[in-house]
């Protein structure tokens, strides 16, 4: 066997939190542990959600940084001692740090950056963080080896927004079916919401944020009950658990800060309703 089979494939994430480019990557790793000699799952800080649900034969990598910026030299110490054959990158900032921390390293480390988000949208909200990283993020994806977008809207906007080639950008769709999801789902839930003769219930999943804008729905789906007697169910944790809560009181609306483990055996129960302002698939 060739020393570089033996080389592991990196997939590389500030984290492993609860938001879908994480889970993205843990489904990734699950279909690719049979394909591949060897898995990295290197994460700036492994303290979060998915930590538990990685494939045991995949190695994670915690380069305990305090955040992303802060990984670029264990990331380029990383990159100098395993040697990967390639990387895979989650978020943009994520892929803007990892050719950095290769260009430290002088490696040579193909790396593909993934792009999750519509860029257009993110560029609306006119803050200077967004527009440094709106310019790194054009440069980063300018000399990666590839550039995977989830979706072909995405891609186009990618393209248009950053001014970058159309046909450098490839589209594969997230990896968010697998063998476990309809198996999970049959999970007996336990909730009285969920009892025979309820009323229907609207779900929204994700990380509360303003980018998933959770506040129209909650604004939203008190015009709809005033036709259609529902309930409003949200699962997640994030910075504007505060305002939410304060938007949500008095609209009949249960708040699960603490993001279940089991999705998906909320799946089966509910309307799934999606609000998010940027995502470049639900």
């Amino acid at each position: 066997m060739s020393d570089r089979k033996q080389r592991p494939i990196a997939l590389f994430s500030p984290t492993l939190g609860g938001g879908g480019a994480e889970k993205v990557l843990v489904n990734l790793a699950c279909g690719m542990i049979d394909q591949v000699e060897a898995i990295d799952i290197v994460v700036g800080q492994a303290t979060a959600l998915h930590t538990s649900h990685i494939p045991q034969q995949a190695r994670l990598v915690d380069l305990r940084a305090s955040r992303t910026l802060c990984s670029i030299f264990p990331l380029t110490e990383y990159m100098r001692e395993s040697r990967p054959r390639a990387m895979i990158c989650f978020q943009d900032h994520a892929t803007v740090v990892a050719l950095w921390a290769r260009a430290l390293a002088r490696v040579p480390l193909p790396i593909v950056g993934t792009v999750h988000t519509t860029w257009s949208r993110c560029l609306a909200t006119g803050t200077v963080k967004t527009r440094v990283l709106a310019w790194c993020a054009r440069q980063a994806y300018a000399r990666v080896e590839s550039v995977v977008a989830v979706s072909n809207g995405a891609a186009d906007n990618l393209a248009a927004t950053l001014n970058l080639p159309r046909e450098k950008i490839r589209v594969i769709y997230n990896p968010v079916i697998g063998p476990d999801l309809f198996a999970r789902s049959k999970a007996v839930l336990e909730h009285p919401w969920f009892a025979p003769g309820c009323q229907p219930v609207i779900i929204g999943i994700g990380r509360l944020t303003q980018p998933k804008d959770f506040q129209t729905l909650v604004l939203a789906f008190a015009q709809v009950r005033r036709q259609i007697d529902c309930r409003l169910m949200i699962l997640g944790e994030g910075e504007e658990r505060a305002s939410l809560a304060v938007c949500g009181r008095g609209r009949q609306t249960a708040w699960f800060f603490q993001c279940p483990t089991n999705q998906r055996k909320w799946l089966r129960h509910f309307h799934h309703c999606h609000s998010s302002r940027n995502s470049a698939l639900p």
